[in-house]
């Protein structure tokens, strides 16, 4: 079994099991750089480009691929994994569950025990050939998560430049992933 599958803790469980009956407000995002899932409910997404970075005071993680060129940078564990449970139920309070480098993070849209001086960014971005989607979530500031999803081609390019943008303001030496030399395949 795929390492992406692995180390599921109980909350996690119970989510896929709802997902997986079609629930299409849970989603999961997972990458170790060679392999990577997307499924909202229970549709896989075939994904051209998948970005999937976890950033603390103690690590920085991003994982994913651009195409067919796999992406793994890791101030730990170059074999490592970020994986990502968005929960999206409650619209006034999502939640998410990540697995990374080894450790269980909880987070949530609303007011919670984090400390806004202590760093935690979850980021991903997903690219196919008909939509692409941004999650951001980061506790230093009021509004924890930002989320947009596009259709239109153009759109889709520029949500793309923003994301790169982003990731490369906080993986600078990560560029040489990042350069787009032709079609998404």
């Amino acid at each position: 079994m795929s390492e992406l599958h692995l180390s599921f803790n109980e909350t996690e469980e119970k989510l896929i099991k709802k997902m997986k009956k079609g629930n299409n407000d849970i989603q999961i995002v997972a990458s170790n750089g060679e392999e990577s899932l997307v499924c909202i409910g229970s549709i896989r997404v075939k994904t051209g480009i998948l970005l999937l970075a976890h950033i603390t005071d103690e690590h920085r993680a991003c994982y994913g691929h651009i195409g067919n060129r796999s992406i793994q940078i890791s101030s730990k564990d170059k074999n490592s994994l970020v994986r990502c449970i968005i929960d999206r139920r409650k619209r006034e309070k999502k939640k998410f569950h990540v697995y990374s480098e080894g450790e269980f993070y909880k987070y949530s849209s609303q007011l919670d025990d984090l400390n806004v001086n202590d760093k935690h960014i979850l980021f991903a971005y997903i690219e196919d050939n008909k939509f692409a989607q941004l999650t951001l979530f980061n506790n230093s500031i009021d509004q924890k998560v930002s989320e947009l999803s596009v259709r239109e081609n153009s759109l889709i390019s520029d949500l793309r430049t923003l994301a790169l943008n982003y990731l490369i303001s906080n993986f600078p030496d990560c560029d040489q992933y990042f350069r787009l030399d032709g079609p998404l395949s």
